[in-house]
Protein backbone atom coordinates (compact mmCIF):
# COMPACT_ATOMS: atom_id res chain seq x y z
CA UNK A 1 0.00 0.00 0.00
CA UNK A 2 1.25 3.27 -1.43
CA UNK A 3 1.47 6.36 1.07
CA UNK A 4 -1.09 8.37 -0.40
CA UNK A 5 -3.66 4.94 -0.25
CA UNK A 6 -2.56 4.66 3.47
CA UNK A 7 -3.35 8.28 4.22
CA UNK A 8 -6.77 8.22 2.19
CA UNK A 9 -7.68 4.72 4.64
CA UNK A 10 -6.73 6.43 7.73
CA UNK A 11 -9.05 9.62 6.79
CA UNK A 12 -12.07 7.36 5.84
CA UNK A 13 -11.67 5.48 8.86
CA UNK A 14 -11.67 8.14 10.92
CA UNK A 15 -14.84 9.55 9.05
CA UNK A 16 -16.69 6.65 9.79
CA UNK A 17 -15.90 7.02 13.27
CA UNK A 18 -17.05 10.72 13.38
CA UNK A 19 -20.20 9.63 11.94
CA UNK A 20 -20.59 6.75 13.75
CA UNK A 21 -20.32 8.33 17.22
CA UNK A 22 -22.29 11.10 16.50
CA UNK A 23 -25.22 8.94 14.68
CA UNK A 24 -25.10 6.49 18.29
CA UNK A 25 -27.01 8.39 21.51
CA UNK A 26 -24.69 9.53 24.94
CA UNK A 27 -26.48 6.58 26.33
CA UNK A 28 -25.67 4.02 24.03
CA UNK A 29 -25.08 0.97 25.86
CA UNK A 30 -25.89 1.84 29.10
CA UNK A 31 -28.45 -0.44 31.43
CA UNK A 32 -32.64 -0.10 31.35
CA UNK A 33 -33.96 2.61 33.74
CA UNK A 34 -35.64 1.33 36.44
CA UNK A 35 -38.52 3.56 38.18
CA UNK A 36 -40.64 2.60 40.98
CA UNK A 37 -43.80 3.13 42.13
CA UNK A 38 -43.40 4.92 46.01
CA UNK A 39 -46.68 7.00 46.14
CA UNK A 40 -50.14 5.49 46.39
CA UNK A 41 -53.59 6.09 47.18
CA UNK A 42 -55.38 3.45 49.37
CA UNK A 43 -58.80 2.16 49.26
CA UNK A 44 -59.97 -0.14 51.53
CA UNK A 45 -59.15 -3.40 52.74
CA UNK A 46 -63.02 -4.43 52.96
CA UNK A 47 -64.37 -8.03 53.18
CA UNK A 48 -65.65 -9.17 49.89
CA UNK A 49 -67.70 -12.50 51.08
CA UNK A 50 -67.88 -15.63 48.91
CA UNK A 51 -71.23 -16.13 47.01
CA UNK A 52 -73.45 -17.98 48.21
CA UNK A 53 -72.82 -21.17 45.35
CA UNK A 54 -68.97 -20.94 45.89
CA UNK A 55 -68.61 -25.08 47.08
CA UNK A 56 -71.10 -25.90 43.58
CA UNK A 57 -69.44 -27.50 40.89
CA UNK A 58 -69.88 -25.67 37.42
CA UNK A 59 -71.20 -27.13 34.40
CA UNK A 60 -67.82 -28.81 33.69
CA UNK A 61 -67.23 -30.15 37.80
CA UNK A 62 -64.85 -27.04 37.93
CA UNK A 63 -65.07 -25.69 41.74
CA UNK A 64 -65.39 -21.67 42.78
CA UNK A 65 -61.58 -20.13 43.22
CA UNK A 66 -60.47 -17.08 44.68
CA UNK A 67 -59.57 -16.15 40.75
CA UNK A 68 -63.26 -15.82 40.04
CA UNK A 69 -63.54 -13.69 42.84
CA UNK A 70 -60.97 -11.39 41.99
CA UNK A 71 -62.60 -10.72 38.41
CA UNK A 72 -65.56 -10.06 39.83
CA UNK A 73 -66.27 -6.73 39.83
CA UNK A 74 -67.39 -4.93 43.12
CA UNK A 75 -68.31 -1.73 41.75
CA UNK A 76 -67.49 0.15 38.29
CA UNK A 77 -63.92 1.77 38.13
CA UNK A 78 -63.44 2.52 34.39
CA UNK A 79 -64.03 6.17 35.47
CA UNK A 80 -62.34 6.40 38.34
CA UNK A 81 -59.68 9.48 38.69
CA UNK A 82 -59.07 9.00 42.34
CA UNK A 83 -57.42 11.91 44.87
CA UNK A 84 -56.51 11.42 48.82
CA UNK A 85 -59.71 12.27 50.36
CA UNK A 86 -61.86 11.43 47.79
CA UNK A 87 -65.20 9.01 49.05
CA UNK A 88 -66.31 5.87 46.70
CA UNK A 89 -69.77 4.41 47.32
CA UNK A 90 -69.45 0.45 48.11
CA UNK A 91 -71.98 -2.05 48.50
CA UNK A 92 -75.02 -2.22 50.80
CA UNK A 93 -74.52 1.60 51.75
CA UNK A 94 -71.06 1.59 52.79
CA UNK A 95 -68.45 4.49 52.06
CA UNK A 96 -64.71 4.41 51.26
CA UNK A 97 -62.05 6.94 51.29
CA UNK A 98 -59.13 7.03 49.33
CA UNK A 99 -56.10 7.57 51.23
CA UNK A 100 -52.49 8.53 50.74
CA UNK A 101 -49.92 5.41 51.67
CA UNK A 102 -46.21 5.12 51.13
CA UNK A 103 -44.44 1.80 50.31
CA UNK A 104 -41.60 0.11 52.43
CA UNK A 105 -38.67 -2.00 51.06
CA UNK A 106 -41.01 -4.81 49.92
CA UNK A 107 -43.77 -2.16 48.41
CA UNK A 108 -47.26 -1.49 50.09
CA UNK A 109 -48.05 -3.17 53.27
CA UNK A 110 -51.79 -3.72 53.71
CA UNK A 111 -52.91 -3.95 57.26
CA UNK A 112 -55.98 -6.25 57.69
CA UNK A 113 -57.69 -8.16 60.25
CA UNK A 114 -60.20 -11.37 59.96
CA UNK A 115 -59.90 -14.71 58.11
CA UNK A 116 -62.24 -13.67 55.28
CA UNK A 117 -60.82 -12.93 51.78
CA UNK A 118 -60.52 -8.86 51.64
CA UNK A 119 -60.26 -6.59 48.44
CA UNK A 120 -58.16 -3.65 48.18
CA UNK A 121 -57.69 -1.16 45.47
CA UNK A 122 -53.96 0.65 45.00
CA UNK A 123 -53.67 3.77 42.69
CA UNK A 124 -51.11 5.77 41.13
CA UNK A 125 -50.33 8.52 38.44
CA UNK A 126 -47.63 7.76 35.74
CA UNK A 127 -46.15 10.87 34.48
CA UNK A 128 -44.62 10.47 31.02
CA UNK A 129 -42.85 13.55 29.30
CA UNK A 130 -42.46 11.62 26.08
CA UNK A 131 -43.79 8.21 24.01
CA UNK A 132 -42.51 5.55 25.49
CA UNK A 133 -42.45 1.52 24.71
CA UNK A 134 -41.75 0.47 28.75
CA UNK A 135 -42.25 -3.30 30.80
CA UNK A 136 -44.32 -2.45 33.97
CA UNK A 137 -43.97 -5.37 36.90
CA UNK A 138 -46.15 -5.94 39.73
CA UNK A 139 -45.01 -8.51 42.51
CA UNK A 140 -47.85 -9.60 45.48
CA UNK A 141 -47.56 -12.98 47.69
CA UNK A 142 -51.54 -12.29 47.36
CA UNK A 143 -53.71 -11.91 44.05
CA UNK A 144 -54.32 -8.95 41.68
CA UNK A 145 -55.77 -7.62 38.77
CA UNK A 146 -53.80 -4.23 37.01
CA UNK A 147 -55.42 -1.58 34.82
CA UNK A 148 -53.72 1.13 33.12
CA UNK A 149 -55.77 3.80 31.90
CA UNK A 150 -59.19 1.47 32.42
CA UNK A 151 -57.80 -1.70 30.53
CA UNK A 152 -56.57 -4.62 32.33
CA UNK A 153 -53.16 -5.71 31.66
CA UNK A 154 -52.01 -7.74 33.87
CA UNK A 155 -53.49 -10.87 36.25
CA UNK A 156 -52.23 -13.01 39.29
CA UNK A 157 -54.44 -15.79 39.93
CA UNK A 158 -52.28 -17.70 42.22
CA UNK A 159 -50.64 -16.56 45.87
CA UNK A 160 -47.58 -17.38 47.99
CA UNK A 161 -43.91 -16.31 48.13
CA UNK A 162 -43.30 -18.69 44.96
CA UNK A 163 -45.88 -15.90 42.80
CA UNK A 164 -44.25 -13.03 44.27
CA UNK A 165 -41.04 -13.81 43.39
CA UNK A 166 -41.83 -14.23 39.84
CA UNK A 167 -44.84 -11.69 39.95
CA UNK A 168 -46.40 -10.59 36.71
CA UNK A 169 -44.82 -8.38 33.78
CA UNK A 170 -46.37 -6.69 30.36
CA UNK A 171 -44.76 -4.58 27.65
CA UNK A 172 -46.95 -1.58 27.90
CA UNK A 173 -46.90 1.80 24.93
CA UNK A 174 -46.42 4.72 27.52
CA UNK A 175 -48.24 8.30 25.51
CA UNK A 176 -47.23 11.61 26.30
CA UNK A 177 -49.08 12.35 29.69
CA UNK A 178 -50.40 11.39 32.56
CA UNK A 179 -52.01 7.30 33.11
CA UNK A 180 -54.15 5.79 35.68
CA UNK A 181 -51.78 2.56 37.24
CA UNK A 182 -55.01 0.85 39.31
CA UNK A 183 -54.53 -2.57 41.41
CA UNK A 184 -57.24 -4.36 42.79
CA UNK A 185 -55.37 -6.63 44.96
CA UNK A 186 -57.13 -9.43 46.96
CA UNK A 187 -55.88 -11.08 50.16
CA UNK A 188 -55.89 -14.95 50.14
CA UNK A 189 -57.02 -16.03 53.95
CA UNK A 190 -54.92 -19.13 53.17
CA UNK A 191 -51.57 -17.38 52.65
CA UNK A 192 -48.99 -16.96 55.37
CA UNK A 193 -47.19 -13.73 53.33
CA UNK A 194 -47.91 -10.32 54.18
CA UNK A 195 -50.22 -8.56 52.12
CA UNK A 196 -47.56 -6.30 49.91
CA UNK A 197 -47.88 -5.20 46.42
CA UNK A 198 -45.47 -3.34 44.38
CA UNK A 199 -44.80 -1.70 41.08
CA UNK A 200 -42.26 -0.74 38.62
CA UNK A 201 -41.60 0.34 35.45
CA UNK A 202 -38.25 -0.37 33.26
CA UNK A 203 -37.68 1.92 30.39
CA UNK A 204 -34.93 2.46 27.51
CA UNK A 205 -32.15 3.85 28.42
CA UNK A 206 -31.36 7.27 28.39
CA UNK A 207 -34.83 8.12 30.45
CA UNK A 208 -34.50 10.37 33.72
CA UNK A 209 -36.56 10.40 37.03
CA UNK A 210 -37.71 13.66 35.44
CA UNK A 211 -39.41 12.56 32.52
CA UNK A 212 -41.42 9.57 34.23
CA UNK A 213 -42.64 9.56 37.49
CA UNK A 214 -45.07 7.94 39.75
CA UNK A 215 -47.19 10.45 41.63
CA UNK A 216 -50.29 10.67 43.51
CA UNK A 217 -50.79 13.97 41.64
CA UNK A 218 -54.08 13.81 39.45
CA UNK A 219 -53.72 16.19 37.10
CA UNK A 220 -54.13 15.66 33.42
CA UNK A 221 -52.14 16.86 30.53
CA UNK A 222 -53.57 17.14 27.58
CA UNK A 223 -52.90 13.46 25.33
CA UNK A 224 -53.51 11.96 21.97
CA UNK A 225 -55.74 9.31 24.55
CA UNK A 226 -57.76 12.72 25.79
CA UNK A 227 -58.17 14.00 21.61
CA UNK A 228 -59.33 10.15 20.28
CA UNK A 229 -62.27 9.27 23.66
CA UNK A 230 -65.51 10.92 22.42
CA UNK A 231 -67.17 13.28 24.84
CA UNK A 232 -69.14 11.31 27.30
CA UNK A 233 -72.15 12.66 28.41
CA UNK A 234 -73.89 11.62 31.70
CA UNK A 235 -77.87 11.79 32.80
Amino acid sequence: MSCWQARLFSRLALAVLVASAASSPPWAGEAPMQARAVEWLQLGPVVTPLPLYHQAKGPKGESFSLGDLLEFQQVEVADWWPCAGQAVDWEEGARLVWQAVKEDTTGVLISFSGTRPQVCYLATFIHAARFTEAKLSVHSPHLFQVHLDAEVVLTQKNSGAKADSLGQAKSVTLETGVHLLLIKTLRDPGCAEPWSVSASLELPAGWSTKEIRFTTEPTQRMSIRHLMEAPRIED
